[in-house]
């Protein structure tokens, strides 16, 4: 299960590409804007999992390999700071909403590769980072 677990986070995260154009001033490019929105979004996801999860070993074990999440804080934190944070509390609150399978078969276990695919896809969690970027540039 950690493996296929690592095997499609990393496939799914060099599927996604990553821009590195980004500065540090409060006020970026439509492009730049638009890329800390993927940026944000792969966050949330990677966050998604980790909560679904919440298996400390299972996490240290993926990230001992994988770099994915420290990268998304480094290019993130360049471009918008804070921007986790704030999108950290909502996907906690988020993941709190998968429930388990009422299927006999799936013996109570949860779709969280599916609904944390759905999270990083909605319109919903795109409004919710736009919405936070517009209030964090405000207050700047």
């Amino acid at each position: 299960m950690k493996k296929i677990l690592f095997l499609i986070l990393i496939l799914f995260l060099n599927s996604c590409g990553v821009s590195e154009s980004y500065t540090t001033n409060n006020h970026p490019t439509k492009k730049e804007g638009l890329d800390s929105i993927k940026l944000a979004k792969k966050y949330a996801f990677i966050q998604c999992l980790i909560y679904s999860y919440n298996n400390r070993n299972l996490i240290d074990s993926i990230f001992k390999k994988d770099m994915s999440l420290g990268m998304l804080w480094d290019i993130g934190n360049n471009s918008i700071p804070y921007i986790y944070k704030e999108l950290d509390s909502i996907t906690f609150e988020y993941v709190k909403t998968i429930k388990p399978s009422q299927i006999t078969d799936y013996e109570q276990r949860k779709p969280t590769l599916y609904k944390c695919l759905d999270y990083y896809g909605s319109k919903k969690t795109d409004s919710i980072i736009r919405y936070i970027m517009r209030n964090l540039i405000k207050d700047k």
